[in-house]
């Protein structure tokens, strides 16, 4: 026998209780008896309480034996007779042990409290079989086991756990029964996959997953609605299997699909049907730029054919203000440059992209991307690519010689900016495009030319431009003297692609420049002119570009220079147009579910930007498909063209409209609705966009198996509004909800939830190796026989007696002692009974003759009563 205290502040506080009441002692006059009585109990009972609170124990040893079996009732382990292994069980526990049962699944119940007798008529506690919850099934049964006896748990189970517990949960042993496997061919319909939102008239598939645990033979039916729409027989392979079933959203609403598998030999049923739910919206709008006339025909002729309403404009009808673009779901550019387009319209497109969610989609051509001046640009920074391409190594080397009149009419201008000045920004401008494997040159010419900035290798870009910064203006006009010194450089430069950009506001002063331009085409050098204001001589400006096998642009508006500029020097190599014959490469199925793709004749370079996702590449790994998400919308680019000069083999395939119209069905917006619909506990939840005041609504579900039902759904917050619904099947389930104020106006919004079946069928889920860890790791066993499973290695346990309640009562009957003893009289009566006893001697001895003279006698009297008064005071 031994002791134990759960704690000794008690204690230490009693030393502190008792110096106060000594203290009290001490301070007070006149202790009697009575006093020092009550002291003493008030001591006793101050120890007393603080024994009872510091948890004295008496420490005792027991060899009794309780333990709880824990059988796994879930769907995992129908088909085993767990309640005949239960029973087996029982019947081979130790003699004389305590044993309950507890059975569990999701939750856990008690079936049989601890008894000495268990009887175990069935397994009928009102247990979820739809999970396997050990860790919450041990911390019940460890709860409920007493602690003063020796034994511990068993468990009955397959071991394929949902919630798996922990070595740390349990502090008893724990012996593991395993159960075999439920034999035989079985298969499931894992999942039901189509897109959540679809457009009228949209081409999708549906992907319906199947598992097997063996190889076999079954029929695979789509139902839509709860109508069989597609059944075909299927061959299974040992795990995972894939079928898609093609489709059309030919009505608008939520429909609902449903796969059901029947399979040879299937030995488990309930996993055998999954669901999936889709909103159609109405049919779809898409407006096309076309950056010439007719240009978009042909993507027009596609989009149609997929189910899109589409309509063709030119760039300057684009609109300027985002709103404007609310009627459409997508806006497609189809080789659209954009000096055709203005700043406004840039951003009225990439605002409704990035804050409506309007889809973008961007078709290449001749006139697009680095050849249409999209690099740096406002519609560039709503792409999923940038046209900036020298990180490249196969960017061919340039030399490239810029040509600035300085004449004094660059002088003019306009709100105070001169041409000179937009001239030189267009220069630096250029000098930013190029890399440090290129060579620049300046010359500044008006009566004479002079080099700026020599032709070299640029190394030092913000030199150059602080060179380009220091031309002054001044003199006539003079053409030749430029391009001959331009044309000396560049002969003997060593680039793959030299060329020359003039640019001048006026006529030339002398002639003879038209031969040199002759000669810089037959070596290869290339001319671009630029004409500014309206004094330049356009017509000889067109003539040498012509000459010089480049371009003539006319700028009408300062701002256009610049940009002209940087598109000039992107494309004076010709490396950003790829002109060879190639199959795509697909990266990311996503937007590519075909079988292949026809061949391009090629494409424009570009390059992704760092989140966008690449689908098809082209044999250099350059970006062909390319999807980002910007802002609340989608925008796509399509570097090839759509019209047949690249991608003739694409317009003659027979899935040329599925796959282009399926690009734009791909960055639509899913359609705005009044309300979300949800399930949550079981609970249908309709969340209107605002608030109602008197919220009424009304909700009718389409179940699996195509039956339809009304529920009402009564107001809880200004936006929601809920009701109840016996989500119990497994499937597909259509809601449609129309909700109404006190006012009479309405809302509506369409939706719908899938109920999978338990994943308690899933065959996929294995023994994770848990139960056994678990044995191992509390000292338990892992047997081979139910009658084994509640045998425990027989300890003596410890058994607890507390002294707490016994110190606790004492404590209250000396109190009961000390109040009985403080109200008593029981000291004046003994005062008085003396007092009496004093007068009687007194009396005696007055009476008795005395020798001594009479004055003696009141002597003694006074002596008799101070010794009196002495002994009262001991």
């Amino acid at each position: 026998m031994s002791f134990e205290i759960n704690s000794a502040v008690p204690l230490l506080a009693f030393g502190a209780a008792l110096t106060v009441i000594l203290a009290i002692w001490l301070l007070r006059p006149g202790k009697g008896r009575k006093a020092r009585l009550s002291l003493l109990l008030r001591v006793l009972m101050t120890a007393l309480i603080c024994l009872a609170l510091s948890g004295v124990s008496v420490i005792g040893r027991t060899d009794q034996q309780a333990a709880f079996l824990l059988v796994d009732v879930s769907r995992s382990m129908e088909g085993t007779d767990t309640l005949t292994l239960a029973r087996q069980a029982l019947e081979g526990r130790t003699e004389g042990m305590n044993v309950g049962v507890i059975a569990f699944g999701k939750n856990a119940m008690v079936e049989t409290a601890l008894s000495k007798e268990p009887a175990l008529l069935s397994l009928s506690a009102d247990v979820n079989r739809d999970a396997t919850d050990l860790k919450g099934a041990l911390a019940l049964a460890r709860a409920l086991l007493p602690s003063d006896q020796s034994g511990g748990l068993a468990v009955l189970s397959d071991g394929r756990l949902t919630r798996t517990p922990d070595a740390t949960d349990v502090d008893v042993p724990v012996n593991v029964l395993m159960t075999e496997a439920l034999s035989g061919m079985d298969a499931q319909v894992t999942k039901v996959e189509v897109l959540a939102s679809l457009y009228q008239g949209q081409r999708f598939q549906v992907n319906v997953d199947v598992y097997a645990s063996g190889a076999g033979e079954g029929t695979l039916t789509l139902y839509q609605d709860g109508r069989a729409v597609s059944t075909r027989e299927v061959s299974l392979r040992r795990g995972e299997n894939t079928f898609a079933f093609e489709d059309v959203a030919a009505q608008t609403g939520v429909v609902t699909y449903e796969a059901r598998l029947r399979a040879d030999g299937d030995s488990r049923p309930g996993n055998d049907r999954a669901g999936a739910v889709l909103r159609v919206s109405g049919t779809p709008r898409v407006l096309i730029a076309e950056g010439s006339a007719s240009e978009g025909q042909e993507l027009a002729k596609m989009l149609t054919a997929a189910g899109i309403d589409a309509k063709t404009a030119n760039p300057a009808a684009l609109p300027e203000t985002a709103a404007e673009y609310q009627p459409y779901q997508a806006v497609a550019l189809v080789n659209v440059d954009l000096d055709d387009v203005s700043d406004a319209q840039q951003a009225a497109l990439v605002q409704a992209v990035r804050e409506l969610g309007r889809g973008l989609a961007v078709f290449g051509g001749d006139s697009s991307y680095a050849r249409g001046g999209y690099r740096g640009s406002l519609l560039e920074e709503a792409l999923p690519v940038t046209s900036d391409v020298r990180s490249k190594l196969d960017i061919p080397t340039a030399a490239l010689v810029i040509a600035i009149d300085k004449s004094g009419s660059m002088t003019d201008g306009q709100f105070g900016v001169t041409r000179l000045e937009v001239a030189k920004e267009a220069a630096c401008r250029s000098v930013e495009v190029l890399n440090e494997r290129d060579q620049i040159g300046v010359i500044a010419f008006d009566d004479t030319g002079a080099w700026v900035v020599p032709l070299a290798q640029l190394s030092d870009v913000a030199g150059v431009q602080a060179e380009i910064g220091t031309i002054r203006p001044g003199g006539g006009t003079a053409f030749y003297p430029p391009i001959a010194m331009a044309y000396e450089a560049l002969r003997n430069a060593k680039a793959q692609y030299r060329h020359l950009i003039f640019l001048t506001d006026g006529e030339a002063g002398d002639r003879g420049y038209e031969g040199i331009v002759r000669n810089m085409a037959e070596a290869g050098i290339t001319v671009t002119t630029v004409a500014v204001g309206t004094g330049a001589d356009v017509a000889t400006m067109k003539r040498l570009a012509e000459l010089g096998k480049g371009r003539c642009y006319y700028a009408g508006e300062f701002d256009n220079v610049p940009k002209i500029f940087a598109k000039e020097t992107m494309l004076m190599a010709g490396a950003y147009v790829q002109n060879r014959s190639f199959f795509p490469l697909v990266t990311d199925s996503e937007l590519t579910g075909f079988s292949g793709f026809p061949a391009l004749s090629g494409y424009l370079s570009t390059t992704a930007k760092p989140l966008a996702t690449q689908t098809l590449i082209s044999d250099r790994e350059d970006p062909i498909l390319c999807w980002w998400q910007f802002g609340a919308g989608r925008a796509l680019a399509w570097t090839s063209d759509i019209n047949g000069a690249w991608t003739e083999n694409y317009l003659r395939w027979e899935e040329a409209a599925a796959f282009f119209g399926g690009l734009l069905y791909h960055i639509m917006p899913e359609e705005a609705q009044d309300g979300e619909i949800s399930v949550q506990d079981g609970r249908l939840v309709l969340t209107l966009s605002a608030p109602v005041e008197g919220g009424q609504a009304e909700a009718t579900v389409l179940t699996p198996d195509g039956k339809t039902e009304t529920v009402r759904l009564d107001q809880t917050t200004p936006t929601k509004l809920t009701g109840a619904f016996p989500f119990e099947e497994a499937g597909a389930y259509a809601v449609t909800a129309i909700a109404r104020d006190r006012d009479g106006r309405q809302w509506t919004a369409e939706g719908g939830t899938v109920i999978g079946w338990s994943e308690e069928y899933d065959l996929r889920s294995r023994d994770t190796g848990a139960l056994l860890a678990l044995s191992q790791a509390t000292g338990g066993s892992v047997v081979q026989s139910p009658e084994e499973l509640l045998r425990f290695a027989v300890s003596a346990a410890p058994v607890r007696t507390s002294l707490s309640a016994l110190f606790a009562g004492v404590a209250g009957l000396l109190l009961l002692a000390d109040i009985a003893q403080r109200r008593l009289d029981w000291e004046k009566r003994q005062e008085k009974q003396e007092k009496a006893s004093r007068r009687r001697i007194v009396n005696k001895r007055e009476k008795t003759p005395r020798s001594k003279p009479e004055q003696n006698v009141g002597q003694t009297s006074e002596a008799l009563w101070q010794n009196l008064q002495k002994r009262k005071r001991m």
